[in-house]
């Protein structure tokens, strides 16, 4: 079943929407990044390398179905930016790993690898669908077709990765959690401090989270097409919301720390003082005159 030109108007308008607000989030990293010199820590240099994919996913949804160059442009866009968006969530939750519990610090050595698995992986799984000729328009936006090689490529060049990533992150998440846990326990025996270690419990729980919450709905309606050759309105206006919004909760749970928080409010707060001086020394200069 197709849908209806009203439905393809509603479908486009929400992906338009909810990307246009997810990129605005993603873009926001990526400026605060390049703005702010004290921001660029090995650990926000990663979120900004997750932002760049969620941004380019976003922009990808945002083109228009028609003509076929745009439509084969979404597809290449938004299957590239979804897959290195989600392979970048696996590699910071292994440094994370790495860094709590393995206790290994030299993390920056790893750089390159990081970023052949992070952008030219990627880039290699959404060049294949296009050797067959397997991007075009499906059930509500463009990206791999139906088909024996269409099937092939959603399953290896992108469920599998998105189910893999899953698995690692909840694996390390779990880890870092529970040690994180085990130093509350400890620290609640003393006069420490635990909100900083209550606040990194609660965001690390976050982290899994949105894939699931982004990316299930989606899942589910791909199952259901490949199963019956269908699809359901309501269950793609829900995955278009959802998996349109995983750039803006990526850039607010990862991004926006509370060190990130405060350099900006610090620069908001400098802004206020530099006007307050510039009126007042006029204010002094007018009545002089």
């Amino acid at each position: 079943m197709s849908f209806s030109s009203e439905e393809e108007k509603c479908i486009h308008l929400i992906l338009i929407v909810c990307n246009s607000v997810s990129l605005f989030g993603s873009m926001s990293i990526i400026v605060l990044f390049s703005i702010y010199k004290n921001l660029r820590s090995y650990a926000f240099k990663l979120v900004f390398y997750m932002s760049i994919s969620d941004a380019i996913r976003a922009i990808g949804f945002i083109l228009p179905l028609h003509p076929k160059s745009f439509c084969i442009a979404q597809s290449i866009l938004t299957n590239f930016g979804s897959t290195s968006g989600l392979i970048w969530t696996s590699i910071i939750a292994l440094c994370l790993y790495c860094v709590v519990i393995k206790k290994i610090t030299n993390i920056p050595k790893y750089h390159k690898h990081m970023l052949l698995i992070g952008y030219i992986l990627p880039l290699i799984l959404t060049f294949l669908p296009e050797t067959t000729d397997s991007y075009g328009e499906q059930f509500g936006w463009c990206w791999i077709k139906q088909g024996s090689f269409g099937i092939l490529w959603r399953i290896c060049g992108f469920y599998s990765i998105m189910v893999l990533v899953l698995i690692i992150n909840i694996f390390c998440y779990y880890k870092v959690i529970r040690e994180i846990s085990n130093d509350l326990v400890l620290l609640a025996k003393g006069p420490h401090e635990l909100s900083e270690k209550h606040k990194l419990f609660n965001r690390f729980k976050l982290y899994p989270m949105i894939i699931i919450i982004c990316y299930l709905p989606l899942f589910i309606k791909r199952l259901y097409e490949i199963l019956d050759n269908n699809t359901v309105f309501w269950l793609t206006i829900v995955s278009a919301i959802l998996t349109s919004i995983i750039g803006l909760l990526n850039a607010i749970v990862y991004g926006f720390t509370d060190n990130v928080k405060e350099t900006v409010l610090d620069t908001f707060r400098k802004s206020s003082v530099a006007r307050s001086v510039s009126i007042n020394d006029f204010d002094v200069v007018f009545t002089e005159n």
